[in-house]
């Protein structure tokens, strides 16, 4: 098939963004990952289970499109694989790399509009966000656990951290890969920490959903002023914060304030 030139630079652009997604391998076993970045051939899917794939393995794929609440179900195969063990050389996350395979033209179309309004949406947010510095030692987006109720989420880069905002925050909600599922309606603390200087940006939550591989966290209250907050944090690493006496924003926790202690 034969491409123009826009058709290829939009090919190769790679959106960050964070699906929780079904996959169903040629056994009939369900996997749940979650995606690092789609694009209009295809998509990345982070993961540490890397054992049950093959290179040029036909996978199918289900999720939910959070803008129109659709179900897609779509065909893909296996064409790049990173286990644990690899990663450190590859310099990249272990996880699967899948190119759609065979769409019609109508499914093809569907995921390619889905595409382009997630690109846009981060094109118009984060026009701005410097590129980031080299990792010479990659993370993963697996949280650790201070407590029951307070978790701390790393970034692999500043563009993984800007991804937040693209998804995340837009649609109030974050997905969680951890072994430490919290039952729902629990409420916790993220800390979002910088990939450059470690500081850590905090965001209230509640458990809305839980799943074999993690939790869905859904965002408690946030507003435009906390968008504006975090693109700072992601810019310059420490967010200016101005609580004054009201303790605004409200979903930060003041110095005063007091934390219900939860048993490990």
């Amino acid at each position: 098939m034969t491409h123009t030139a826009h058709d290829n630079r939009r090919a190769q652009r790679r959106v960050p963004i964070e699906l929780l997604v079904t996959l169903v391998d040629d056994a009939g076993h369900s996997h749940s990952v979650t995606t690092r970045d789609i694009s209009v051939n295809g998509m990345f899917l982070g993961t540490h289970n890397t054992s049950p794939f093959r290179l040029r393995q036909l996978v199918q794929v289900q999720f939910e499109i959070p803008d129109t609440g659709e179900i897609a179900y779509l065909l893909a195969m296996v064409i790049r694989l990173i286990h644990p063990a690899d990663a450190l050389d590859s310099n990249h996350p272990p996880g699967l790399g899948l190119h759609l395979y065979g769409l019609d033209h109508k499914r093809r179309a569907d995921w390619e509009a889905f595409v382009e309004r997630m690109l846009a949406e981060y094109n118009r947010l984060f026009a701005d966000v410097p590129s980031p510095m080299p990792s010479p030692t990659p993370q993963t987006q697996h949280p650790s656990t201070l407590s029951r109720s307070e978790y701390v989420v790393h970034f692999a880069d500043v563009v993984d951290l800007a991804a937040v905002m693209t998804w995340d925050f837009i649609y109030g909600a974050m997905f969680l890969e951890t072994d430490r599922v919290a039952p729902r309606g629990t409420p916790v603390r993220l800390l979002l920490v910088h990939p450059d200087d470690r500081a850590e940006f905090p965001i209230p939550g509640t458990v809305a959903h839980t799943h074999p591989t993690g939790m869905s966290i859904e965002l408690d209250g946030m507003t435009p002023k906390h968008l504006t907050l975090f693109k700072e944090f992601v810019e310059l690493g420490v967010p200016e914060l101005d609580l004054g006496e009201s303790c605004e924003p409200a979903w930060l926790v003041c110095e005063d304030e007091e934390e219900d202690e939860v048993a490990a």
